[in-house]
C-alpha cells in the first residue's frame, strides 16, 4: 500500500465573513438532477487526537465513486458515505486517490449508489455568475443549496488572498499549495460543505469546497477548479491509501479551529449570539422556542435546526431560515424573553405566559402533514431535535411538556433536563427538573436477533445515559435519548436498570440480569431494529459511544458485551 505523511489540519471547515445567510436554492429542475448525487461524508478516527468529520462529496466518475476534499478523510480508520432522499443509503469507502496540492481525494465505495455522476464543466474560463454550493452545512441531515458568485476582485492564486501570518502557516504545514489556482468566491462556505459540488446553471460541477478563512479574508472562501477532476482520476490508484497523519500544531492556524468555536466567533463578529439555553413547548397543536429571559442581548435563531429522525418519526430537517415567513433578519437581534410559536392550522391553543403578543417573534401556522413534533392520525408524538450552528445540539422528547434545551460550548452537547413528571395538557406549563448526572462509565448489552437490552448499575453515584449514542454502518447515528419511553430514566439514573429495545411481538425472555421492577420497554418495528436484518438473517456490528468519547463495539454475533467507556 502507498502512504502518505501528511501535516494534518484538524477542520478546514469554515465560517466566511461575518454574515451567516441561508436561501437563494438551486432552481428545482436543476436540483432534481443535482442533490441525489451530492452525499454526505462522516470520517471516524480511533486516535484521539484526529477529530471525527463530517462533510460533503458528490458522485463521480461513475457511480462507484465519490470526490471529497482531502482534509476531510485525512487520518480517517472508517469512512462513511450517506445518499439521502426518500431512503437512507450507507456505503463504506476508501481512499484510492490524492492531490495533495489541490486538497483533493477520490474515493471508492464498496457498492455503487442508484444515482448519475454529476457532470463536470472542465474550461478553464469560467463566465458564470449564478453559481451555488450543494452540501451538508453544519450537520444537516439533507443537502441545502445557497448561492455563491465567482469574486471580481480575489486573485485566483490561493497565497494572494491570505494575510501574511496564514501564509506562513501554511507554509510550515506544507500543505495545501500556496502557489494553487483556486476558484475565489463571494458567499458563505459553512462548516459542512468541504468538498461539496460548486454547481453552475446547467448542474455542472464548476469546483469544489474547499476552504476560506474567518479572519483576515472577510467574505471570501475558495473552490478547487474542476478541471483538476481528470488529473484526479488519472492518478486512480489500485489499491487503497493509507494516510500516516502527523498532528502539528503551529500559531493559531484559523480554519484547523473546531468548526463550533468558528461559527461563534463567526457570529460574535456580527454583532449577535448564539443562544446557550431554549425553552420548549409544545403539545399536540403547538411547538414553542422560547429564549428565556435571563438570556443576553442580540440572540440570533439564524441557522438552528429542527430535526426529526426517521427512526422514530416522520423524516424532517429543517432550518429556521427555511420558513419563507421568516427572513434571516427577522430571526437575528432579538431580545429576551422573545418565543417563535409553530401552530396546526385551524386552531387556536392558548400560549404561555412566557409568550405574550410583545415577546412573539412570529406564528407560523402549518397545515397538517407540516406539523412535525406530533401525527394527529396515530395521535403520537415525536422526539424533535434542536442543533445550533456550532454543532450542540439537544432534544426536546415526546409527550414532553416542557425541554430545556443548554446549547453552550462548555455544556459540550449536554442533553437537555427532563420533568419528573410529563402530563398531556392542552397548555405547556411550569414542571419540575432534574438535572443530568455524569455520564456512566460502564453498561453492558445483550442482544438477540430481535432485541436489545442495555443494562446501566446506578452505583455510589447517579450517572447518565443522555449522550449515549449507536453508530452503525447501515443507519445514520442514534441517539439513545430519541427513544421516547426512556427519557424519564436516562438523565438521572442512580439505582441499576433495564433498557429493553424490545422488536415487535418479540417472546424473549428476560435476561437473568434484568430485575422486572427496573424494566423500561421501548417497542421498535422491524424497520427500527438497527442490530439485524431477518431477511437476511445477518448480525451487524455496532459502535457505542457516550458524550462523544471513543467509540467501543458490540459485534456481530454477539449475545453480551460489555462496554466499558473509561478505558
Amino acid at each position: 500500500m502507498r502512504s502518505l505523511r501528511i501535516a494534518f489540519i484538524a477542520l478546514m471547515l469554515t465560517i466566511i465573513g461575518t454574515q451567516i445567510t441561508f436561501g437563494q436554492s438551486l432552481p428545482p429542475e436543476v436540483a432534481e438532477t443535482v442533490q441525489t448525487s451530492v452525499v454526505r461524508i462522516k470520517s471516524v478516527s480511533n486516535d484521539d487526537r484526529i477529530p471525527n468529520r463530517v462533510a460533503t462529496g458528490f458522485i463521480w466518475p461513475e457511480a462507484n465513486f465519490v470526490v471529497t476534499a482531502f482534509h476531510v478523510v485525512a487520518g480517517a480508520d472508517t469512512i462513511l458515505v450517506e445518499q439521502r432522499d426518500d431512503t437512507i443509503r450507507v456505503r463504506n469507502a476508501q481512499v484510492v486517490s490524492v492531490l495533495l496540492e489541490q486538497d483533493l481525494a477520490l474515493l471508492e465505495l464498496d457498492d455503487p449508489f442508484p444515482s448519475e455522476p454529476l457532470n463536470v464543466h472542465a474550461d478553464s474560463v469560467l463566465t458564470d455568475d449564478m453559481l451555488w454550493v450543494v452540501g451538508y452545512p453544519l450537520n444537516l441531515l439533507f443537502p441545502r443549496s445557497r448561492r455563491l458568485h465567482q469574486s471580481a476582485i480575489a486573485a485566483t492564486e490561493l497565497q494572494a488572498n491570505l494575510n501574511p501570518d496564514s501564509r506562513q502557516q501554511i507554509r510550515e504545514l506544507g500543505y495545501p499549495a500556496l502557489d494553487i489556482e483556486v476558484l475565489p468566491l463571494e458567499g458563505n462556505l459553512l462548516p459542512g460543505d468541504s468538498g461539496a459540488p460548486i454547481i453552475n446553471a446547467d448542474g455542472e460541477v464548476v469546483g469544489i469546497g474547499s476552504g476560506g478563512l474567518e479572519l483576515g479574508t472577510v467574505g471570501l472562501g475558495w473552490a478547487i477548479p474542476a478541471r483538476y477532476l481528470a488529473t484526479l482520476r488519472e492518478s486512480l490508484s489500485d489499491e487503497p491509501i493509507v494516510s500516516a497523519v502527523e498532528v502539528q500544531t503551529i500559531g493559531r492556524l484559523y480554519f484547523a479551529q473546531p468548526a463550533s468555536e468558528l461559527v461563534e466567533e463567526a457570529f460574535t463578529a456580527a454583532g449577535i449570539q448564539l443562544p446557550e439555553r431554549l425553552v420548549i413547548f409544545r403539545n399536540a397543536d403547538l411547538f414553542i422556542i422560547h429564549i428565556p429571559e435571563d438570556s443576553p442581548s442580540n440572540i440570533t435563531l439564524e441557522g438552528l435546526q429542527l430535526q426529526v429522525d426517521a427512526e422514530l418519526g416522520v423524516p424532517h430537517d429543517q432550518l429556521l431560515s427555511d420558513y419563507q415567513s421568516l427572513s434571516a433578519d427577522a430571526l437575528r437581534h432579538l431580545q429576551a424573553p422573545s418565543c417563535l410559536i409553530f401552530r396546526r392550522g385551524g386552531t387556536r391553543p392558548p400560549i404561555p405566559d412566557e409568550c405574550g403578543q410583545q415577546n412573539t417573534i412570529a406564528i407560523i401556522d402549518l397545515v397538517d402533514q407540516n406539523v412535525f413534533w406530533h401525527d394527529n392520525n396515530f395521535v403520537r408524538d415525536f422526539t424533535v431535535q434542536v442543533v445550533s450552528p456550532n454543532g450542540i445540539s439537544g432534544s426536546c422528547g415526546a409527550n414532553i411538556p416542557r425541554c430545556d434545551i443548554n446549547l453552550s460550548l462548555s455544556s459540550g452537547g449536554a442533553q437537555p433536563s427532563i420533568p419528573t413528571e410529563t402530563v398531556d395538557t392542552p397548555r405547556p406549563t411550569e414542571a419540575p427538573t432534574t438535572i443530568a448526572a455524569p455520564p456512566a462509565s460502564e453498561i453492558t448489552i445483550i442482544r438477540t436477533e430481535n432485541d436489545l437490552f442495555i443494562l446501566v448499575d446506578g452505583g455510589d453515584r447517579p450517572v447518565s445515559l443522555s449522550t449515549l449514542v449507536f453508530q452503525t454502518t447501515g443507519e445514520s447515528e442514534i441517539p439513545f435519548s430519541r427513544y421516547s419511553s426512556f427519557a424519564q430514566r436516562i438523565a438521572n439514573i442512580t439505582e441499576p436498570v433495564c433498557f429493553w429495545l424490545k422488536g415487535e411481538g418479540s417472546t424473549t425472555p428476560l435476561p437473568l440480569e434484568c430485575d422486572p421492577a427496573s424494566l423500561e420497554i421501548q417497542e421498535l418495528n422491524d424497520t427500527n431494529i438497527f442490530w439485524h436484518d431477518d431477511v437476511s438473517n445477518q448480525d451487524f456490528t455496532f459502535g457505542v459511544s457516550i458524550a462523544g468519547g471513543t467509540t467501543k463495539f458490540c459485534g456481530a454475533g454477539n449475545t453480551r458485551c460489555d462496554i466499558d467507556f473509561s478505558s
